[in-house]
């Protein structure tokens, strides 16, 4: 079974950020997992990929999905940290993605 777009996702996320996809996916609500959850879904976002699927993938429901857009929209105007980890993935995906 081919991978989808956003699995993809969710490994490059969890390979740049070193964070255990179970964390991700877990009930955890500390900043960590948080940012990084919000970093998933930002970037699926970019990728035009609905924020159910997303929402499955993080099992999380389809508000809380788009609360984390919103948010991760914020972290990259304010946190360094978040705006490097976003540039990382973005040229890692853009890597697997592109045509060529």
């Amino acid at each position: 079974m081919e991978k989808t777009k956003a699995d993809k996702i969710l490994d490059v996320v969890v390979e740049v950020t070193k964070t255990q996809k179970e964390a991700i996916q877990s009930k955890q609500r500390t900043f960590d997992v948080t940012i990084v959850r919000a970093l998933y879904c930002l970037l699926c976002e970019k990728y035009s990929i609905y924020p159910q699927e997303i929402a499955d993938k993080i099992n999380r429901d389809r508000t809380t999905v788009l609360y984390y857009q919103k948010i991760g929209k914020n972290y990259l105007d304010c946190i360094k940290e978040f705006q490097g980890m976003f540039e990382q993935c973005r040229k890692e995906l853009e890597k697997i993605f592109s045509p060529f």
